[in-house]
């Protein structure tokens, strides 16, 4: 009788994981929207799949309903304010750790004018005084051994819960104490291991090199060199839910900055082939392993196919861009919620990039 239930059991389990296993291969991406979606009332999802600089917008809100679509070319402007009570394609979202990729082009551009060595030690631009000393190029690939919450408490954790920036109020003064207190028993190399003070780091280097705060620096470089007008960093955002922040922060390098979907479209233009900047080639260049056969650039992760991808989170906001020089293609999805029904934006993209452009 134990025998024939054991049977039972393991044959019921054998079915739900073959009907599952069914359902994830019938799934389309409007059929994982939707499923993102269910029930979430104030949803605003953004996605734009561009082919050289061509793209098609389209936004869903409740449900899953798609709300508007557009097809343009990509432009540096996208002709309609966002921000209105009605959602829009062209609303601002927290972009998260995407700004990381803006932070490595800057210092892809250093490197390919001379202006610094990637293998400079931290040191070099920062007083800190102790005795572990990661280079540039560790702190951009995420092999720096610095841990990904440099100031990680119970506080900040509970803050991230309530949708409170956990890093607001962290000046960048502080950096140097933090860097002085870390110590690791290992020998270089360091494993990839994803470092927000890493890049907190890579901020205090900027404002060493430059004599002026990061976020100004940051802000100029988009407006002026990239020509972005919407991509920002908002201390006081009018975003529901936003983090707030503080000029001197030294956390805006890992996640501070807000974009919409033109912007970013715009931005991933930048990279197609004849359009690459000498920077912008050092950025998307593989430097170290990441894992899982996947590879680093300065901020960009690297497929296997060799398509790039960065994605960004905070509190209430997500966000994910892959795409592929060469073939000039790219999908960008924005949404004002992490993850939903245990899907996230990733699994969004990765189901888009592979229906529109996959082999």
């Amino acid at each position: 009788m134990v025998m024939a239930a054991l049977l039972v059991v393991v044959g019921i389990l054998r079915m739900n994981t073959v009907n599952q296993a069914k359902k994830q291969a019938e799934r389309t991406s409007e059929t994982l929207i939707q499923e993102y979606a269910r029930g979430v009332k104030d949803l605003r999802l953004t996605v734009a799949v561009i082919e050289e600089n061509r793209m098609s917008l389209y936004g869903y809100g409740e449900d899953g309903a798609l709300f508007g679509s557009v097809e343009s070319e990509v432009s540096a402007s996208s002709g309609e304010e966002g921000g209105s009570p009605a959602p829009s394609l062209y609303d601002d979202y927290e972009i998260g750790s995407l700004t990381k990729v803006f932070v490595g082009e800057l210092f892809g551009k250093y490197a390919s004018e001379g202006r610094i060595s990637l293998s400079d030690p931290a040191s070099r631009y920062v007083d800190f005084g102790g005795k572990y000393d990661p280079t540039i190029l560790e702190l951009l690939t995420h092999t720096s051994a610095y841990e990904d919450y440099r100031t990680n408490s119970f506080i900040q954790m509970a803050k991230y819960r309530l949708n409170r920036n956990p890093y607001k109020g962290i000046s960048s003064e502080r950096v140097p104490v933090f860097m002085r207190r870390f110590s690791t028993g290992e020998a270089a190399p360091y494993a990839y291991s994803f470092s927000n003070f890493g890049y907190a780091v890579l901020g205090n280097i900027v404002e060493s090199i430059e004599g002026r705060p990061f976020k100004n620096v940051m802000e100029d470089y988009i407006r002026t060199e990239l020509e972005l007008p919407d991509t920002a960093f908002m201390l006081e955002p009018e975003l529901e839910k936003a983090w707030k922040w503080e000029a001197d922060d030294a956390f805006l390098p890992a996640a501070g900055l807000t974009s919409d979907i033109n912007d970013l479209a715009r931005y991933v233009t930048l990279y197609f082939d004849g359009n690459a900047t000498e920077g912008r080639l050092l950025a998307a260049s593989e430097e170290k392993s990441a894992g899982g056969g996947a590879s680093v650039g300065l901020g960009w992760g690297i497929r296997q196919d060799g398509v790039l991808g960065h994605g960004g989170e905070t509190s209430r906001y997500s966000s994910q861009i892959l795409m592929d020089r060469e073939k000039q293609t790219a999908v960008i999805v924005l949404s004002n919620r992490t993850a939903s029904h245990d899907i996230s934006v990733s699994d969004i993209a990765d189901l888009l990039y592979l229906e529109f452009f996959g082999e």
